[in-house]
């Protein structure tokens, strides 16, 4: 079989088609996870645009189906951009993007169907997917974070390729003829393999950075408190305490609340062992300070009914809030502190109060 042009485009088509279904297929197991879906759709507009080029020839719309092709490429490089930045919890600038896009697609549309110049187009998409390239360069490497830190500089790695790539690809116009789309010459050949290897790799690389976070996430859920972790809430809940009854004579202020609450943000359900104690000592040293005798029938029964209500509350509030692993990814949304957070103080303070 004579392999030409055709079949390079053809099979670029279908690895396309493949990288498309695995990212499917990670984006169908957690539907809410960020990034994964505009990978998803970033190489879906890819395949596509593979596929609008491979026709191109075979179709009475051709010059039609050119402009197409460009404008996929370009978008798809957008929303794998997109993806990056929505991963790293990050907004990007939809105007630039829109406008980006809007320019590249008005400059194929120019040199097709006004001064049909393959040389032209070909400079023009290059540009495009090299500076896409190396702005999801720079935003991987900006805001990666320790727990994909791995992923991310493959992922640098393989984009900085692509992108020196069509780099240089963009000045091969300035070289000499270029002959048509499909012509196998060395440069068409280049192309086909450097973006075979490059979207396979990349597809890799972002669903293991995909798997990597969700694996530090399952982690630091099930990640149980350090023996110093308990020490320090016993002794910190026990000396706010002390302070307050001491210094302040009162206990209608009650600072060891925010403790607790906090204490199973951050260290999560297993914290609840030393607040349990730390209440329990709390409300020893509150019977001493106002002259009752701590280990009375009547007094102990008191003391048990504190250290279940205030633990209780303390499980319940977590389960609504969840655990808080990044300042930025809870008080730094405001969705989250009016939907969880003050809910969840709200519930702990009614919890809390039922046995008093």
């Amino acid at each position: 079989m004579k392999i030409d042009a055709h079949i390079f485009a053809l099979v670029q088509t279908l690895a396309a088609f493949l990288q498309f279904t695995a990212l499917f297929d990670q984006y169908w197991g957690a539907k809410n996870r960020k990034g994964i879906g505009w990978w998803m759709m970033g190489n879906a507009s890819l395949t596509l645009g593979y596929l609008c080029n491979y026709l191109r020839d075979m179709s009475s719309f051709g010059l039609l189906l050119i402009v197409i092709s460009n404008v996929l490429f370009v978008l798809g490089m957008e929303l794998i951009y997109v993806g990056v930045m929505r991963f790293f919890d990050r907004q990007e600038r939809r105007g630039w993007l829109i406008g980006f896009c809007i320019i590249i697609s008005l400059i194929a549309a120019y040199f097709t169907y006004i001064n049909n110049d393959l040389g032209f187009r070909r400079i023009n998409i290059s540009i495009a997917v090299a500076t896409m390239s190396f702005f999801i360069v720079r935003a991987i490497f900006l805001y990666k974070t320790d727990s994909v830190r791995s992923s991310a500089y493959f992922l640098i790695c393989v984009f900085i390729v692509n992108g020196c790539f069509f780099s240089v690809r963009a000045f091969t116009p300035f070289l000499g003829t270029i002959g048509e789309m499909f012509t196998l010459s060395l440069m068409q050949i280049s192309t086909y393999l450097t973006t075979l290897l490059t979207t396979s790799l990349w597809t890799i690389g972002f669903i293991l950075m995909d798997n990597q976070r969700l694996n530090t996430e399952r982690s630091n859920k099930n990640q149980r408190p350090a023996i110093r972790d308990h020490v320090m809430a016993v002794v910190i809940y026990l000396l706010l305490a002390l302070i307050t009854q001491s210094l302040f004579k009162t206990i209608t202020v009650w600072p060891s609340a925010g403790l607790v609450l906090a204490a199973f943000m951050v260290l999560g359900v297993h914290i609840w062992p030393s607040i349990a104690i730390g209440t329990f000592l709390g409300v020893i040293a509150y019977f001493i300070e106002i002259d009752q005798p701590p280990f009375c029938a009547a007094n102990l029964v008191i003391n048990l009914t504190t250290v279940i209500g205030n633990t209780s509350a303390g499980v319940v509030a977590f389960r609504v809030c969840g655990r808080v692993d990044s300042l930025v990814n809870s008080f730094g949304k405001y969705k989250w502190i009016i939907n969880r957070f003050l809910v969840s103080v709200f519930i702990f303070g009614i919890v809390s109060a039922i046995p008093g």
